[in-house]
């Protein structure tokens, strides 16, 4: 039977509250959600919408499937600024798109709120969601038995990190 220190056992127990807070505070969101309403809404979308987005989602899952069994390509600079273009650009069309339809993207992506809320908010779900991110990186180590090997970007980050180099890490994020 294996033992747990006491520095353990106190880690895994402020993980546990840490999730509980985390399951209350998406339970609190999600029952707000369901008595209120969203403030995003899809009234304004049609068949054209939904073809867009199919069309997005077979461009995105073609890519995902050409990378299936591909070794994983080494990261630099220039691929992180190749990367952060492309979803500018995305984003950028999107946005476009939304405009030439008439439909406001800020106020669409409930973007037009205070930026203090929409920041508190995102800080609050982003405390919220680490200690499942935690279990589940834990769940994954224990079902590849230890033998997970971490991604090219944790790598590279972990290096420009080590090395002090704050724009690429700013860069990358």
């Amino acid at each position: 039977m294996e033992h747990f220190s006491i520095n353990e056992t106190a880690q895994y127990s402020v993980l546990g509250l840490w999730l509980i807070l985390g399951a209350a505070v998406f339970s609190r969101a999600l029952f707000q959600l369901a008595r209120t309403g969203g403030k995003v809404s899809a009234a304004e979308f049609g068949p054209r919408d939904l073809l867009l987005c199919c069309g997005f989602i077979v461009w995105f899952g073609a890519s995902i499937e050409k990378g299936f069994g591909q070794p994983q390509p080494s990261v630099d600079r220039t691929g992180i600024l190749q990367t952060a273009v492309l979803f500018v650009g995305i984003v950028g069309f999107i946005a476009a798109y939304l405009n030439l339809r008439g439909i406001d993207p800020l106020r669409q992506f409930g973007i037009l709120r205070n930026p203090g809320v929409c920041f508190a908010m995102a800080a609050g779900f982003l405390f919220a969601t680490y200690p499942l991110v935690l279990l589940t990186g834990k769940l994954t180590e224990f079902a590849l038995h230890g033998a997970g090997k971490p991604q090219n970007i944790v790598e590279f980050l972990e290096n420009a990190n080590q090395a002090s180099d704050k724009g690429t890490v700013i860069l990358t994020m």
